[in-house]
């Protein structure tokens, strides 16, 4: 007879909770960067083709009436730029958590992170509420006012409702709130990252430049003269805001674990 001997595994030793909340850090900060990735791409696109398509940003300037037949041009093009917009505008929400839990390590800065939380999802929805008037309300009104059908009386309501919804959706809530919440978010930002070392130290500073064109480019709907200096720094600011959170997030990932 044989005699078998039965061998018992060793047990394998369980992660420790340490390297577990390790690798789930490092997994929000993936996050952090694919996001910030995807918002900084939406928005470049959806830029570049109004340009293009739509003469933007100086369309938003003009008449109704040269609006909304510029619009019927290239109907197709500009919805879908601006709908690439509006998701870039939302994304910043869950930009604004995530980033709310990379900075937060080891406790610091609860009360301002919690803030600028906030405050990056007032951004993201007001700025939300100003590009989607252009997927669907605006594409209405073009075709209404391009209809050969439509009296001149009609014309002139269909521009009417469409400066409503340019000064009140357009400047007022995604404009002048959303560039003013994005601004006071980035100092809040800014400030949280000065009391950090190294390239997040340095990054605050570029954060607090990148805030103060933003908040004083909010005030070009107010139309108390400037309005062209106000629109570059505003230009300046939003054009530069992808590219500093894309920086944010790497720094972050690379210093994942050991924080």
């Amino acid at each position: 007879m044989t005699a078998t001997t039965l061998r018992t595994p060793l047990p394998s030793n369980p992660p420790s909770p340490n390297a577990v909340g390790d690798r789930a850090v490092a997994g929000e900060r993936r996050w952090l960067l694919g996001l910030s990735l995807l918002h900084a791409a939406l928005a470049g696109v959806a830029f570049l083709v109004l340009g293009a398509a739509f003469d933007f940003p100086d369309i938003l300037r003009l008449p109704a009436a040269e609006v909304l037949t510029k619009f019927n041009e290239n109907p197709a093009a500009i919805r879908a730029a601006y709908y690439a917009f509006s998701w870039s505008s939302l994304l910043l929400i869950p930009l604004a958590v995530l980033l709310r839990r990379a900075l937060r390590a080891g406790g610091r800065d609860e009360g301002s992170l919690a803030v600028a939380a906030a405050l990056g999802l007032a951004a993201g929805l007001t700025q939300l509420l100003g590009f989607i008037r252009w997927t669907i309300f605006v594409p209405f009104l073009a075709d209404a006012y391009a209809d050969p059908a439509t009296t001149p009386a009609t014309r002139d309501a269909l521009a009417v409702a469409y400066e409503f919804a340019n000064r009140y959706l357009g400047m007022t809530i995604g404009e002048h709130l959303g560039w003013l919440f994005q601004g006071i978010w980035v100092v809040v930002l800014g400030v949280v990252l000065l009391r950090r070392q190294g390239a997040l130290r340095w990054l605050g500073w570029v954060g607090l430049v990148i805030a103060s064109t933003l908040l004083v480019g909010s005030l070009e709907q107010f139309q108390l003269g400037a309005e062209e200096t106000l629109a570059i720094l505003t230009s300046l600011g939003s054009t530069a805001f992808p590219f500093w959170l894309i920086g944010v997030a790497v720094v972050l990932m690379r210093r994942a674990g050991r924080e």
